[in-house]
């Protein structure tokens, strides 16, 4: 399989084009004129013209709430220990071990 945190020249190799037709998350193309741009749930089955390199994005279970977040801009409770909580407009998504919610935590 091919290294899936690093910029990875693409081929077209039958190996490279069913890797890429299973990134479900997407992935970051860049052309020979240095362009890049991401492809959401991409079909692989069109390379576009002059593609030279590819990285594969690794699966966010919080993908989904970020996207929402960022759409709407509802308000997230933020839990980074069992008594520090908060609710924002604007969360931090790389708190280390913070869970994120749009309901308030309730224990």
């Amino acid at each position: 399989m091919t290294n899936q945190t690093n910029w990875t020249k693409y081929t077209g190799s039958d190996e490279q084009i069913a890797e890429l037709d299973k990134s479900r998350n997407g992935l970051i193309v860049k052309n020979k004129l240095g362009y890049i741009w991401e492809e959401i749930y991409l079909f692989w089955s069109h390379t576009p013209i002059g593609s030279t390199h590819y990285w594969i994005i690794k699966p966010d279970p919080l993908r989904e709430m970020k996207v929402r977040q960022a759409m709407t801009g509802q308000p997230v409770w933020v839990r980074i220990h069992k008594d520090i909580r908060m609710v924002t407009t604007t969360p931090d998504w790389n708190i280390p071990n913070a869970e994120y919610s749009f309901t308030e935590f309730k224990d």
